[in-house]
Order: structure tokens, then C-alpha cells, then sequence
């Protein structure tokens, strides 16, 4: 026990501190940058729409949506004739202009119009849902994909604990102590998964954290209320990011084991770098839709996390495995 807590406390250096701290600040930064999102509605009239609607669907709201879509199309169908009737004098121009102010309004809802009722449409076919405003907390999970500020913690924590052994040449001197060899060995790899993991959870719930700070908290929501997640039934907002968060925190832990397996092979803090780098964020760069992919490869566990359809035994059975291997892979070469 008390080899495990020296190789923390080796970890936890005043430099990885600073650098942590630093990293939790630019991620709530990052939640600060102004981000423009293509959308094919008008978030300020969405919400206003929201508004009105507040509270459990029913079908005297749905009701009243597609009304209100039908009511746009109608002011929206009816220009040409209106406009017609004005130039044939059939209608004063006080009227004239009052269609013209309708129709101008019903071009700027019609879009939005239709985002609600293909929401109220999508509430009837899950069987239920809540009115909220969820067009941020939408933008917030769909950018929980690939952390690279994570993964940039892991890697730079994790190199050290093998690397700096062989840089200082310590390595044979540890040898020649009783526990020199595999419980060294085993201290390291623990320390290193641990540590990973939960630096990795911090950061993620930091993410979380400033995200309520900024727009509110909406965790308590089910997170079938948005659209493209029914997939992950029962599960509040908060519990399907917490749940996303622990499987790539847990992914970047099996990361942190594949580092030291590599640290012991190369020896070498550069190469490993590289290296490491390479296969942990190449990932990131590609757009594969494959749940065999997700599942076999670390880069996209880090990235994917809590996939729809996910079997999460699976996925955790996998890692396990992979945790095994490469920890048996970092003994070998340590001692070799």
C-alpha cells in the first residue's frame, strides 16, 4: 500500500497540478467561445414557442401546434390571391397591409413552426415527453465527442511513470530491491489507470458543471425529451453524460495502461509520445458509424462513450480484457 501511495504522490508533482489547473480552466473556456450553429429553425422564436407550451405533451398541445402550422400555411397560400384583390380593388390597403405583416411573420415561423410540430410528432411516437428549451443542452451533448484536453492530461501525466525510470537509469537500481520487479510494476500500471480515470471524470464534470452554470441546470430532465436520444430510455440528462463520462474516463484509463506498455517497450519519452498520440487521437479525425469500431478501439470508446444501442458490458468486458493485456505486455518488457 504504501508503494502505491509513493507512485501517487510521484504523480502528483507540483508541475501536474499546474498543468491540470490549467487544463480545467480552458475547458470551462472552451464553454465561453461564441460558436455559430446552422440551424433550420430561429432559436428566439422556438423559445418563445416553448413558452407557451411549457409542461408534459398532451394532445390538446399537439393540437394546437399543428394549428398553428396550418394557420402559417394558410397566410402563406392565400398571398397570391390577396394580392390579386388588391390590385383588382376588391380590398382596401389597410387590409392589404395587414395580410402583408401576417405573411412576413409567417415566413419567419413557418420554419420553426415545423421543427415544433416534427418534435410534437416525435413526442407521439415515443409515447410522451416534456416542453423545454433543450436547443442548448442539445449543442451541449452533441459536442461531447472526442475530449482532447482529457486525453492530453492522460498522456502527459502517464508518460513519466515508466519513462522517467529509464531516463534516470533507475531501473536497475529498482531491481535490486524486493519489490523492484512486479509490484513495482503493478503499483505503477494502478496508479496510472486510477489516476487517469479520475482526472479524466474531473474534467468532464467540470465541462457539465460550467455548462449549468452558464444556461442552467437541465439535468433532471429525461434525455429522450431530445430529439435522436429516445434510444436511452429512462435516462435523466445528467445520468446519460455521467454515464458517457465514466465510459470514457474508463476508456482513457485503458489508455493510461496501453501508455506505460508502451513506455516499456521504447524507453523512450519522445517516442512514446508520438506514438501514443497517434493511436489515441487518430480516431478523432475519422467519421466511422460502426458500433464494432467503438467497441474494439480504444480511440473511438474515447470518443463515442455511451453509444445508442451500447451493450455496456460489453464494452466494459472489453476493456478489461485489454487492460489485461496490455498489463502483462508492460510486466514483460519492464523486467525484460
Amino acid at each position: 500500500m504504501k508503494l502505491l501511495f509513493f507512485e501517487f504522490k510521484k504523480i502528483f508533482t507540483k508541475k501536474t497540478i499546474i498543468l491540470l489547473a490549467v487544463i480545467i480552466l480552458a475547458q470551462i473556456a472552451v464553454m465561453f467561445i461564441p460558436k455559430n450553429y446552422e440551424r433550420n429553425f430561429s432559436p428566439i422564436i422556438y423559445k418563445r414557442y416553448i413558452e407557451e407550451l411549457s409542461g408534459e405533451f398532451s394532445e390538446e398541445k399537439y393540437n394546437a401546434v399543428k394549428a398553428r402550422c396550418d394557420a402559417i400555411n394558410e397566410v402563406l397560400s392565400s398571398d397570391d390571391a390577396i394580392t390579386a384583390a388588391y390590385h383588382n380593388g376588391e380590398i382596401t390597403a389597410e387590409e392589404y397591409y395587414k395580410h402583408s405583416y401576417e405573411r412576413t411573420k409567417a415566413l419567419n415561423e413557418k420554419s420553426t413552426a415545423e421543427y415544433l410540430l416534427e418534435k410534437s410528432d416525435y413526442f407521439k411516437k415515443i409515447g410522451g415527453g416534456v416542453y423545454f428549451y433543450d436547443v442548448d443542452c442539445g449543442d451541449f451533448l452533441a459536442e461531447n465527442g472526442f475530449n482532447f484536453l482529457a486525453a492530453f492530461a492522460v498522456i502527459f501525466i502517464t508518460i513519466p511513470i515508466f519513462c522517467a525510470e529509464y531516463r534516470s537509469n533507475a531501473r536497475s537500481m529498482l531491481f535490486s530491491s524486493v519489490n523492484g520487479t512486479h509490484r513495482l510494476c503493478g503499483c505503477k500500471i494502478t496508479a496510472a489507470a486510477v489516476c487517469a480515470f479520475f482526472i479524466s471524470m474531473l474534467i468532464f464534470m467540470a465541462r457539465y458543471c460550467c455548462f449549468c452554470g452558464i444556461y442552467g441546470n437541465f439535468g433532471g430532465y429525461l434525455v429522450r425529451n431530445i430529439m435522436d436520444y429516445s434510444a436511452f430510455g429512462n435516462l435523466s440528462i445528467f445520468g446519460y453524460y455521467f454515464l458517457n463520462s465514466v465510459i470514457k474516463s474508463a476508456g482513457l484509463a485503458v489508455g493510461a495502461v496501453f501508455i506505460c506498455a508502451v513506455s516499456c517497450i521504447t524507453g523512450n519519452t519522445l517516442f512514446t509520445a508520438f506514438f501514443v498520440s497517434l493511436a489515441i487521437f487518430f480516431p478523432a479525425f475519422l467519421t466511422v458509424n460502426s458500433q464494432i469500431f467503438s467497441y474494439a478501439f480504444l480511440g473511438f470508446t474515447i470518443e463515442n462513450g455511451y453509444f445508442a444501442g451500447a451493450n455496456i458490458a460489453l464494452i466494459f468486458g472489453i476493456m478489461l480484457i485489454k487492460i489485461v493485456i496490455y498489463s502483462l505486455i508492460c510486466n514483460y518488457a519492464w523486467r525484460k
